[in-house]
């Protein structure tokens, strides 16, 4: 997933509006909360200039794609740019909406609210939080 993302956002775009992400070595971290359990992974990417090309449409399949969900209804918010997702049996989660935010070409984050899905128990509500951030360029 971690790989994917970085892939994905080499050059997000909206409409006609293009903001580039710098290739290179990047840093990631993936929060994920259900009911008061909270996971952290971290991890490291390194990412060539000539890997990617995409839409902000493809960088919200990227993050839903590996829950079993898709992404849908993409529309430029306040923050970045929002989206809902429906998800499949397959997934734990039944739906969830997201933003996916750039702060600049060497940091951008996707925060989503989930729906989980829990066969004989209530649903619960769950976060996710992804974030990347450029360190330097790759190492040999």
């Amino acid at each position: 997933m971690v790989r994917g993302l970085i892939l994905s956002v080499m050059f997000l775009s909206a409409g006609a509006a293009h903001a580039g992400v710098s290739p290179g070595e990047w840093n990631t971290t993936n929060t994920t909360t259900i009911f008061a359990e909270t996971t952290t992974e971290t991890g490291e990417a390194c990412l060539a200039s000539e890997e990617s090309v995409t839409s902000a449409q493809a960088l919200a399949a990227a993050f839903a794609e590996p829950l079993w969900c898709e992404a849908g209804e993409l529309a430029e918010g306040e923050t970045g740019y929002e989206f809902r997702m429906t998800c499949g049996p397959a997934s734990v989660y039944r739906y969830g909406s997201g933003t996916l935010s750039i702060a600049s070409e060497t940091e951008y984050a996707i925060s989503a609210e989930l729906r989980v899905n829990i066969p004989g128990s209530t649903q619960l509500n769950g976060q996710m939080e992804f974030r990347a951030e450029h360190v330097g360029a790759c190492e040999s």
